[in-house]
């Protein structure tokens, strides 16, 4: 709090409180990154190794893709890349590589080799603790992918585990689509920035309060 007692005068002085404030918001809300992650610009091929390591099997869009297996980007059954785990007995782990938390918010799964095709989803919690579902394509057609929506629950995430042993199927892992959003940690330059906003905001209540007689 000295830094930003010291700092809150200078700027008020030079009237540059609002835009303190017009930087913090800016830098808060720029720091959330978005998206659907593909695989349209990643090579067909295997990626990986035959255990889990410090080296992600494949990063795409910041995210990271890891098992204890290899990972496969094919057009198989889809018009556009996706990834299949090498083996039904394995799992694919996704966390972001800069290691900030994230949302998922939803992704595709296809019906491989049986008609239906599931997998067991566990994520664990930035601050701890974990939350888990079952996704389960059932689809008369095979090789038909189905979008998976996850609700509010699945936020502050530092890991997602899909796990395809056992189930129903026992089908390889093709999935494609990944709805994730970034959430990083502000970094203290943007605390400061918010703690002087807060102090602009409470002077200029206070101004606008009368005194009592």
């Amino acid at each position: 709090m000295s830094l930003i007692t010291t700092l809150h005068p200078i700027l008020a002085r030079r009237g540059l409180l609002p835009a303190a404030l017009a930087g913090a918001v800016l830098i808060l809300c720029s720091t959330a990154r978005a998206g659907i992650i593909t695989f349209d610009g990643v090579p067909t091929g295997s990626y990986g190794d035959s255990g889990m390591d410090a080296t992600p099997d494949l990063t795409v869009d910041g995210f990271k893709f890891e098992t204890n297996g290899k990972i496969s980007v094919l057009n198989e059954g889809n018009p556009k890349p996706s990834i299949r785990i090498a083996q039904w007995s394995q799992s694919l782990y996704l966390s972001t590589a800069s290691g900030n938390p994230f949302t998922l918010t939803s992704v595709d799964m296809q019906n491989d080799w049986s008609i239906q095709s599931d997998a067991t989803v566990t994520g664990t919690y930035a601050a701890g603790g974990t939350v888990s579902t079952t996704i389960l394509n059932t689809n008369s057609a095979k090789r038909v992918f189905v979008t998976f929506p996850f609700d509010s629950q699945w936020q502050g995430l530092s890991s997602v585990q899909f796990n395809f042993a056992g189930g129903v199927s026992n089908a390889y892992g093709d999935m494609d689509n990944f709805n994730v959003t970034e959430t990083p940690i502000p970094e203290p330059a943007s605390l400061v920035l918010l703690g002087l906003s807060g102090m602009m905001l409470l002077t200029s209540k206070r101004r606008r309060v009368p005194a009592r007689a």
